[in-house]
């Protein structure tokens, strides 16, 4: 190169070429180089360039949550990059945002579900307790992408410093004998197998009054992503593939389902970072074990895997993956 050039960067269609700037000359006729300039030799700077697949997947799940229903693939065309394809667009408006139970009141009702909400000080107060991931356990299930962090005592009256009348405005929302939390955190996106919480035959004890529940609220602004199972537990359609579900639980809302509620969870849309910026990554959220209308808890929660009339098969043989995964896990779950 020879001495005091500038060389930039000019590119178009058919050929690359550099091109010389010459020195500039100041007034007393010393000769030196115009001050650096970035631009002059990188390309345009862009937005969507820079962008990774799961942040542009991310930036348009951000769109569909603000816009609802409402949101059509011409409109994220106009203001996103084209490498957002309508296959992923197709994948994100398919997971059920459960924020509202008016509208989403069908998928509720399939499920036996039920959303409420949760106050902003109970999350905050829960986060601040939420244990280092190095006093957190690994979930068994195969995977080694969970983390989780059981109570040892029921209820959350033992959290020091919760306020009281946060706690009572949830156990009126529980009408619960006892209730027994978790903190669970995901390193890594995984879809965690189809399973259940309670051992078969406790559920079966209970099928009639569906007594036993289980709840899960996310203590983060990400919220939390969950798939769920229509359970068909008769052998009679043993060869029959059941699709799951993907929902998404916005901060503030807690849903609460039958423990015999065949499900997953395994995913993060934030990255996992030690946990001293408070408690937010790895999309930190809360696990309830619910017990009401006079039933009691199991006195260990034991998650199962198998079918309940055949424990040698493994319930994600045909509880089977959201025809979406894979494109979320590629473009949008980290």
């Amino acid at each position: 190169m020879p001495p005091n050039v500038l060389h930039s960067w000019d590119s178009n269609a058919s050929k690359q070429r550099f091109h010389v700037h010459p020195d500039e000359i100041d007034d007393n006729g010393n000769q030196h180089n115009p001050e650096f300039d970035t631009n002059a030799i990188l390309p345009p700077k862009t937005t969507w360039g820079k962008s990774t697949p799961r942040d542009n997947g991310r930036a348009l799940w951000e769109k569909i949550l603000q816009n609802g229903a409402h949101l059509i693939p011409d409109d994220a065309d106009e203001e996103f990059h084209p490498s957002i394809s309508s296959e992923l667009f197709a994948s994100l408006s398919d997971i059920v945002v459960l924020s509202d139970d008016t509208r989403e009141s069908d998928w509720l009702n399939q499920f036996r579900g039920r959303l409420t909400n949760v106050s902003t000080g109970l999350l905050e107060g829960l986060r601040k307790h939420a244990p280092d991931q190095k006093r957190m356990s690994t979930v068994a299930d195969f995977n080694d992408n969970l983390f989780y962090h059981m109570q040892q005592e029921r209820g959350l009256r033992h959290f020091h410093g919760l306020d009281t009348e946060h706690v009572e405005e949830l156990e009126t929302v529980l009408n619960a004998n006892e209730y027994l939390g978790s903190f669970l955190t995901t390193k890594c996106s995984l879809p965690q197998p189809a399973h259940v919480d309670y051992p078969w035959e406790v559920l079966e004890q209970h099928a009639g009054d569906e007594s036993l529940k289980i709840g899960f609220f996310p203590l983060t602004k990400e919220g939390m992503f969950l798939q769920i199972w229509p359970t068909i537990v008769s052998p009679k359609y043993s060869s029959i593939e059941v699709e799951g579900q993907i929902i998404f639980i916005p901060y503030g809302k807690l849903l609460t389902v039958p423990a015999s509620t065949i499900h997953g969870g395994g995913f993060r849309t934030n990255e996992l970072r030690s946990q001293n910026e408070n408690n937010n990554s790895g999309n930190l959220r809360f696990h309830l074990y619910i017990a009401t209308n006079e039933s009691a808890l199991p006195v260990h929660q034991t998650n199962k895997y198998t079918e309940p009339y055949d424990r040698t098969k493994e319930l994600s043989r045909r509880y089977v993956d959201s025809r979406h995964m894979n494109v979320l896990l590629e473009n949008f779950f980290v």
